[in-house]
């Protein structure tokens, strides 16, 4: 039945006459009691459909009483309240006409700071939860901080022209980073339970996006967490100690948003520095160049290689299996998802960008000193040193053009083939 009524939705909704549209919004509405989550999951759906239709004209009631449902002491209530509210704002924010970008922006403004706080006391009252160690509260808890989490990115990142002028939203996103930490150390506690790890996963990676939505949308708000990101990745993806607490999909958000602030053309000034205009661009500069020093770009370059751009056993598994999908996946966008092509995106973008700093060479002495090192005989069954030394290959091949000046090709190939 729910299936029906989506598809009806889906194709049929304008012809349906407006007495049972409004029918058909109050009986939706009144199914949040729905102890089902995946038809729960499809009530939501509709409802955002027919939301991105009739909202705000015909169907002005509905945000007042989603939010009237969140603020319910019922914690059944207030998660279902939560999924319709992340669905509808999610629809509503995928509107691009001026109109409906300017209506969303107002809607934002009128329900930010609720819901940013609603969000603040349920990441308040699940860090309590993860310290006492009660793994089921602590999974319901999650849920809905996660949906209301995910409500928090798309007002963010779409309710706003200029969100570093609203100091709701900076405090918002400069919280992220304290709880991104403590969720990476509660990861730890619950590798045995499977149900808690994958939401605590799925947690840590939206976390992760709303970061790169502000870069990517917003980039001249997101200059004043430059810094503090790059740092927060130095820290946990290039410092072996905290490697151990990392997943390959954190890490891929986590290397992305380094390449999106390497590569961001809004922190670009212009050849001559002096004539650039806009004091962001100027500031973001600035603080690129001190994070993007000659010691942490050879620790990332060296630690991108040795830990990062290694072939998995999976990898070697479709490989020998299935040699065209393993090439598939390392081309198009595979960066944004796989960590071997997001490693390589990355690696390639810092050494085109950070070859040289000012006069001096910084990365192509340290590739140069990683292939010295692994110059001579492997024994065949020693299978980590094999992948290692094919990581710096594949690493040199991506830097060619940077290298044909200190590296003579031709010789180290007629080496490689004698050996």
């Amino acid at each position: 039945m729910i299936l029906t009524v989506k598809i009806s939705v889906s194709f049929l909704y304008s012809s349906i006459p407006e007495g049972e549209k409004s029918v058909l919004r109050q009986k939706l509405i009144g199914h949040i009691h729905e102890p089902v989550l995946q038809v729960a999951t499809q009530l939501a759906i509709i409802i955002s459909k027919i939301a991105r239709c009739d909202y705000p004209k015909e169907w002005p009631e509905l945000l007042p009483s989603l939010l009237h449902l969140v603020r319910t002491e019922d914690d059944s209530v207030q998660q279902r309240a939560l999924l319709y509210l992340h669905h509808v704002t999610k629809s509503l924010a995928s509107k691009r006409l001026a109109g409906d970008r300017r209506a969303f922006q107002d809607l934002s403004s009128e329900m930010y700071s609720y819901v940013c706080a609603l969000y603040s006391h349920l990441s308040q009252t699940l860090l309590q939860q993860m310290e006492a160690g009660n793994a089921e509260i602590v999974g319901a808890t999650m849920e809905k901080a996660l949906l209301c989490l995910r409500v928090m990115r798309k007002l963010t990142v779409h309710g706003f022209k200029t969100p570093h002028q609203t100091n709701t939203v900076m405090e918002f996103v400069q919280s992220l980073y304290e709880r991104i930490k403590n969720l990476l150390q509660y990861r730890q506690v619950v590798l045995s339970n499977d149900t808690l790890l994958a939401l605590c996963e799925k947690y840590l990676v939206v976390q992760c996006k709303v970061l790169w939505d502000l870069l990517d949308f917003h980039p001249f708000s997101f200059v004043p967490f430059i810094r503090m990101t790059v740092e927060f990745v130095l820290h946990y993806l290039f410092q072996p100690e905290n490697q151990v607490l990392l997943f390959d999909s954190f890490v891929v958000q986590s290397l992305n948003l380094v390449k999106g602030i390497v590569l961001c053309a809004e922190y670009r000034p212009g050849k001559v520095i002096e004539d650039t205009k806009e004091p962001a661009t100027l500031e973001a500069y600035r603080i690129k160049s001190e994070v993007f020093t000659p010691e942490s770009l050879s620790l990332m370059c060296r630690q991108l290689i040795e830990n990062y751009l290694l072939l998995s056993q999976e990898d070697l598994h479709v490989w020998e299996t299935n040699p065209e999908e393993f090439a598939a996946e390392e081309g198009g966008e595979a960066w944004k998802y796989s960590l071997r092509p997001c490693t390589g995106c990355l690696f390639l973008s810092l050494f085109h960008e950070y070859c040289d700093v000012g006069s001096y060479c910084v990365l192509r002495p340290v590739l140069i000193s990683m292939l010295n090192e692994s110059m001579g005989l492997i024994p065949p069954d020693d299978m980590n040193r094999i992948i290692k030394k094919d990581a710096l290959y594949n690493a040199i091949g991506l830097a060619a053009f940077e290298l044909f000046d200190e590296v003579d090709f031709d010789h180290w190939f007629s080496q490689v083939s004698n050996i």
